[in-house]
């Protein structure tokens, strides 16, 4: 906005669809030129916004990746949730075949409950990545949790049930700190392995940490994607050319892990983390 002299009016849902839905009516209200989200619901989001769309309202969006036609948006951009997952898989079915012997009972915590569309996507990523390396697994439980709190909670009681597991796929950024958690509270360090999806100061901190509990994770590039929103918006309302209207564009992941400290230590001073 800075970069372009546009005002910026910010604010957070807390991922409440409520919430979201009364402030896009709020900004339509108050005759905003643009909107910038992060929508929560392909169902109940996008008709809010093409709602301000069709009042004259340019709306560009992150982290979904449209099920219907994008032309109507200033501009759109979003990793590939199966891409990334599957990235994820293809990693850790390499940690598995060097790392654990015997049966490999995996559990899964996703967000089914808030995004189901994205949360399937990522984790039937991940599950591709493992399959087509010629993984043998069972997936033996899930829970859908998508904050850390929540999450920790699950998991450790999904670990008392099933004291099996050896493998954890967790779907975004609080399932992915909650379950590590849990393993970790739970005394299994080295017995259960921990994939993820979401990069962070925590997560990247995890992986440092040399407990063998979080393996890795497949970075997203919100500040890209955020940028790239509020540019598109800015570059439409000033009459500029804007190559990414009407369409979505991906903005590619990146796996961070144990494998290689190196590469997530450059991450995080990339990100502005110590």
């Amino acid at each position: 906005g800075a970069k372009y002299g546009v005002k910026i009016l910010t604010a957070n849902t807390n991922n409440d669809q409520a919430k979201e839905a009364e402030l896009i009516q709020t900004y339509i209200a108050q005759g905003v030129d643009g909107i910038a989200i992060a929508p929560l619901s392909q169902d109940a989001s996008i008709p809010n916004l093409k709602e301000a769309s069709s009042k004259g309202i340019q709306v560009a969006i992150t982290n979904m990746n449209l099920a219907g036609d994008p032309s109507w948006l200033a501009g759109g951009y979003t990793s590939d949730d199966a891409t990334n997952g599957k990235i994820v898989g293809t990693n850790a079915a390499e940690f598995i075949k060097a790392n654990i012997t015997g049966p490999v009972n995996v559990a899964q915590v996703d967000f089914d409950h808030q995004i189901p569309e994205q949360s399937k996507a990522r984790w039937s990523g991940f599950y591709a990545g493992l399959d087509e390396a010629g993984i043998e697994y069972t997936k033996v439980a899930a829970v859908s949790a998508n904050m850390q709190d929540d999450a920790l909670a699950k998991v450790t009681d999904m670990l008392t049930a099933h004291p099996e597991i050896n493998v954890i796929w967790a779907s975004n950024d609080g399932g992915t700190i909650g379950a590590a958690m849990a393993v970790q509270q739970a005394g299994l360090a080295g017995k259960v392995f921990v994939f993820g999806y979401d990069g962070g100061d925590q997560q990247t901190s995890m992986i440092l940490s040399g407990d063998n509990i979080l393996i890795g994770v497949v970075a997203q590039d919100p500040y890209a994607q955020g940028y790239k929103a509020v540019e598109s918006l800015a570059l439409t309302l000033l009459e500029q050319s804007n190559p990414d209207a009407g369409k979505i564009t991906v903005v590619p992941g990146t796996y961070l892990s144990v494998s290689d400290l190196d590469a997530v230590k450059k991450w995080r001073t990339d990100n502005g983390l110590k």
